[in-house]
């Protein structure tokens, strides 16, 4: 017997031996996914770990914003907004993106505002930083380097401080933490805005680490438990259908 292109079927040993490789190629590409990704969690954010250094110089411009991914989902962008005030546009400028989620925070002569450069695929933030302002000009941002969702050092919450100080959080990972999931506590580091007469420049004074990990808001959606039931579920599905496609020897 043989089928429209003039093959014959292949033995069911064969069938099952194939679909046993092909099961196996895909367990070990997955492998190596989750090590790639568990290795860029930790492999930001790295300045958290020793003294506080400062990295912003008075009189100095917004830095550029890395370059974007053109391929970014339209529903990303969909959320981005113009600027409102000379600080905004500041940052626009220098090629960053303003979120609808993101409110410039104000208190007194500062201002603090967040912005990313791209978004990854479930829009989340891609190379984002805060940056602050005084009296209108910039002081500098509140990390060295441009931030990633879901590794260390990204950055959970910022605010600025009655006494003219700025607080911001950051996650901090362990080498095979997944991504959801930090287990190290989170950093906070608290900053000043000296005055020089080159301009403002925020000043890194001191981090300390929180007690428990820091997590952002649950979005949302089922909860970690039967997310992963129905996709056992549906893999095991998966592989009956694939197991009942196969040929079988019938004498």
């Amino acid at each position: 017997m043989h089928d429209i292109l003039g093959r014959r079927p292949a033995a069911p040993t064969q069938a099952r031996s194939r679909l046993w490789d092909h099961w196996r190629a895909a367990g070990a590409a997955g492998a190596l996914l989750a090590l790639a990704l568990t290795g860029i969690a930790g492999a930001q954010g790295s300045w958290l770990d020793g003294p506080p250094r400062p990295w912003s110089s008075a009189g100095s411009a917004v830095p550029a914003a890395p370059p974007a991914d053109a391929a970014v989902w339209p529903a990303c962008r969909a959320r981005e907004r113009a600027p409102s005030g000379a600080e905004e546009q500041q940052v626009t400028a220098a090629g960053w993106r303003l979120m609808s989620y993101w409110a410039t925070q104000r208190a007194e002569k500062l201002a603090l505002v967040m912005a990313t450069a791209s978004h990854d695929g479930m829009c989340r933030p891609w190379g984002y930083n805060a940056f602050v302002f005084a009296e209108g000009r910039f002081a500098g941002t509140l990390s060295p380097e441009p931030m990633i969702s879901r590794t260390t050092g990204a950055l959970d919450t910022a605010a600025l401080l009655p006494d003219g100080r700025v607080e911001a959080t950051f996650r901090r990972y362990a080498p095979r933490d997944p991504l959801c999931c930090p287990s190290l506590p989170a950093a906070r580091v608290v900053y000043r805005v000296d005055s020089a007469s080159a301009g403002p420049v925020v000043v890194p004074e001191r981090i300390a680490f929180l007690a428990a990990p820091a997590h952002l808001p649950q979005a949302g959606g089922p909860p970690l438990g039967a997310s992963a039931t129905a996709g056992a579920a549906l893999l095991l599905a998966g592989l009956a259908l694939r197991w009942a496609a196969c040929p079988r020897h019938t004498g």
